[in-house]
């Protein structure tokens, strides 16, 4: 597999680790992962806000990229708590250079908040449906 993605290394790829996967040993998902991006493949941790192995996967995993989990993003503009979760994902995401992205977007109220409090990237049906490749 890995040689078929050095044959289209020049397409930007992300490989996304998501928050519900077990890992038993991470030294050996670290020594993978380094393999990927020595051929330009970047890593994200999926679901962060979740569940219990988010913080765990994102802190020992350094990931380009960390998604936040629609149950986070629901409902952010009306909930203190979420807000201040997000912050804190910011404040770190600031520190670290990860990017961080808003999954499940669906309501320009809950996009606007997000925004305000930091996030500058996301993805949901209030941008677009998925659709297959041309």
């Amino acid at each position: 597999m890995l040689g078929l993605l050095l044959d289209h290394r020049h397409l930007p790829l992300t490989v996304e680790v998501t928050e519900h996967a077990p890992v038993d040993d991470y030294d050996a998902l670290v020594g993978a992962i380094a393999c990927l991006r020595t051929a330009g493949i970047r890593l994200a941790v999926d679901d962060v806000g979740a569940g219990y192995a988010s913080l765990r996967h994102v802190l020992r995993l350094r990931p380009d990229a960390v998604k936040l989990d629609i149950a986070l993003v629901a409902g952010v503009h009306e909930d203190p708590a979420k807000q201040a979760m997000v912050t804190a994902l910011v404040a770190f995401s600031g520190q670290t250079g990860v990017r961080l992205v808003a999954e499940g977007l669906e309501d320009p109220a809950e996009r606007e908040a997000l925004q305000d409090l930091g996030v500058g990237y996301g993805q949901g049906h209030l941008f677009g449906r998925p659709a297959p490749l041309p």
